[in-house]
């Protein structure tokens, strides 16, 4: 018979912190996501994309 292992129970929560209109209204890739979720926070990050899909 084996020892007994100690093992972490973690727990994960997601707490709504605002909200943004997004203009596609779907997420259809990860690229998608991406800019949901850093335009709102990093504006240059929002900027930097909208320049390289112009390219």
């Amino acid at each position: 018979m084996q020892s007994a292992k100690r093992v972490n129970i973690v727990s994960l929560k997601l707490v709504r912190e605002g909200s943004v209109l997004y203009r596609e209204r779907r997420v259809q890739s990860p690229e998608d996501a991406y800019r949901l979720a850093a335009c709102p926070s990093r504006p240059e990050a929002c900027q930097r994309l909208i320049e390289t899909e112009s390219h």
